[in-house]
């Protein structure tokens, strides 16, 4: 397995390629490590846990899609915290829903694959 840069405080989630879900922002839902830090700041581990709003889907009102998911560790070796670290890479699905632009009915499930895309650090990689 090769070594990707850690995700800290500040990374990225993004909609992978061929993801269904566009645009939107995402915002990590659970707490970054208090004692193991990167470049001064808290790493994520074991699993990310997010919430997703303003996203367009196929279907739906464009900025309506809002949802959540999580995106688990596949580092083998790196831990922080007693759990496997999240890396540049790791991905996840993100599920959703959205205002039907053509309803009945009102709602539109939404479904996309997403992936930590920037780690908030440059120096502290992990298998």
């Amino acid at each position: 397995m090769a070594l990707e840069l850690v995700a800290v405080e500040g990374c990225t989630i993004d909609h992978s390629a061929g993801s269904g879900v566009s645009g939107g922002a995402f915002v990590i839902a659970n707490p970054a490590s208090l004692k193991c830090k990167a470049e001064g700041l808290g790493i994520y581990s074991g699993t990310i846990t997010f919430t997703f709003s303003g996203g367009d889907f196929a279907g739906c009102t464009n900025g309506t899609v809002a949802g959540g998911g999580t995106i688990t560790a596949t580092a083998t070796k790196t831990k922080a915290d007693g759990q496997l670290v999240i890396r540049v890479g790791d991905s996840g699905i993100m599920t959703g829903v959205g205002t039907n632009a053509a309803p009945p009915p009102p709602t539109l499930p939404a479904v996309g694959s997403v992936e930590i895309t920037v780690a908030g650090q440059t120096t502290v990689k992990a298998q």
